[in-house]
This record gives structure tokens, C-alpha cells and sequence, in this order.
């Protein structure tokens, strides 16, 4: 009988790239239910904690809701650029 390897033993061999797992959900959903956060708890162990999560939240009922969307994905993009972004 030939032994197997286990998924675990193949884990050095992972993509270990930084990764940024964005999640852009409607305002009052449960943060808890989202799937971009399940994913991040996932992957969080495995990635030996080289990935973030970026929750953003919208409301599009309103001009002040659509400005405080624009003005949140401007200071995330900025911070992406200026290598800023810290847990």
C-alpha cells in the first residue's frame, strides 16, 4: 500500500502573494453574514496571515450616501497606492 500525502503537507506550496479580499455590501446587512469576511476567516490560517479583508458598506438612497461611498473607496485606493494599508 502506497502512502498519501495529506492537503496540509502540500500547504508550503501555497501562493503565499498578499492577498486583499474586498467586500462591498449594502448598509445594515450583518458584517458577521458576509461572504468576503467567511473567506478572509478561511484563508486567514493558511495565507500565515498575508491577507486582509475591506469591508465597504453603501447606501445609495441619498447624494450624502453616494458621496460617503466615493469618499471611502478613494481613501482605501489611496492607501493601496501608498502601501498604507494596515490591519
Amino acid at each position: 500500500m502506497k502512502a498519501v500525502a495529506t492537503t496540509r503537507e502540500f500547504l508550503p506550496d501555497l501562493y503565499l502573494e498578499p492577498l486583499i479580499i474586498f467586500s462591498i455590501t449594502l448598509q445594515g446587512m450583518n458584517p458577521e453574514e458576509n461572504p468576503g469576511r467567511m473567506v478572509y476567516d478561511h484563508l486567514w490560517a493558511y495565507m500565515r496571515g498575508n491577507v486582509a479583508h475591506v469591508a465597504l458598506n453603501f447606501n445609495f438612497e441619498s447624494s450624502k450616501g453616494i458621496a460617503s461611498y466615493g469618499k471611502c473607496l478613494n481613501t482605501v485606493l489611496d492607501h493601496l497606492e501608498n502601501g498604507g494599508l494596515k490591519e
